[in-house]
């Protein structure tokens, strides 16, 4: 059975101000839960009957509390049904805070959404591209369409799955470099490519920024009579080197390693390598061991 709060019905003539439709509730004393006035919209002839029959939307304006000479806090209530009788989905408070799928309960949001875990809750549109925000036990999501892009956990690491990062090592050693040659160094082995930026040697920025890359060079056997020993990495706007003069030696070195760390320049397209140049005279018989690496990272 259902049981009908008694309302008053009134409509005004139009005037300047336009017409007004008012619905009045006639109980004495209005306490919290009060319905002040209720729209409903049905369609009970409908013959399919069962849900097809209940209440399909409704808005309804109900008290927050008891009514007084200095209070009528009152809040706004919209339902919706889909396969029930038309529930409560959003609502406005007395002090304007809007709730979607959520009782308004911050109290200096203005804006509230409650929904799954881990889901956009709050989306927006530009150009057929969809981008939002969603919340969970896991903490705090930007997403592009439906794939988490950022995320800010509860202790506020900032976790960008796919913000480029990568390490490259010699699968195996590149023997006896020539002199007066530029060698690419082969870098066979990724150790991790977190946006696959990283192939056939070479790391290619994805977006413009500034990265930070470094490498590491060990060599063996080199040739100290050979003067000089490059080692380069180069990108799309420059080269950055470590030069080092093996012929001021008193003799071969087994192993010399050679650093290069720079935070480098990079448009979106740009790419970046390692080379090695053994220029003038000497033996070719300096070979670059899988200890060797090729790193790099998006910094800002």
């Amino acid at each position: 059975m259902t049981t009908k709060i008694p309302l008053e019905l009134s409509a005004y003539a139009p005037t300047a101000s336009g017409a007004t439709l008012e619905l009045q509730t006639t109980d004495t004393t209005v306490t919290d839960g009060s319905v002040l006035g209720k729209i409903e919209f049905k369609a009970p002839s409908e013959a399919s009957g069962t849900d097809a029959i209940l209440v399909g939307a409704a808005i309804e304006a109900v008290a927050e509390g008891t009514f007084a000479a200095d209070n009528n806090a009152t809040e706004l209530l919209f339902k919706t049904g889909a396969s029930e009788a038309a529930a409560t989905k959003m609502r406005i408070d007395s002090s304007g805070r809007l709730g979607i799928n959520r009782t308004p309960a911050i109290a200096n949001a203005k804006l509230e959404v409650g929904g799954a875990d881990n889901v956009p809750l709050i989306n927006v549109e530009a150009s057929g591209v969809t981008g939002g925000m969603g919340v969970g036990a896991t903490g705090l999501q930007l997403f592009h369409g439906t794939t988490s892009r950022m995320k800010i956990d509860s202790t506020g690491a900032v976790i960008i799955p796919a913000q480029p990062a990568f390490l490259a090592r010699p699968a195996s050693e590149q023997s006896n470099l020539a002199i007066n040659t530029d060698h690419t160094i082969v870098f066979g082995t990724e150790v991790f490519d977190q946006n696959a930026d990283f192939a056939s040697n070479t790391f290619t920025a994805p977006v413009s920024g500034k990265y930070q890359l470094n490498a590491s060079v060990q060599f063996y056997g080199s040739d100290s009579a050979t003067a000089y020993h490059h080692v380069k990495i180069i990108t799309s706007n420059r080269a950055y080197q470590n030069i080092a003069a093996l012929n001021k030696m008193s003799g071969d070195p087994a192993y010399w390693t050679f650093n290069v760390s720079v935070l480098a320049d990079m448009d979106a397209n740009d790419t970046a390598y390692v080379m090695v140049a053994i220029p003038n005279t000497g033996t070719a018989q300096a070979d670059v061991t899988v200890e060797s690496y090729f790193s790099g990272f998006l910094a800002c």
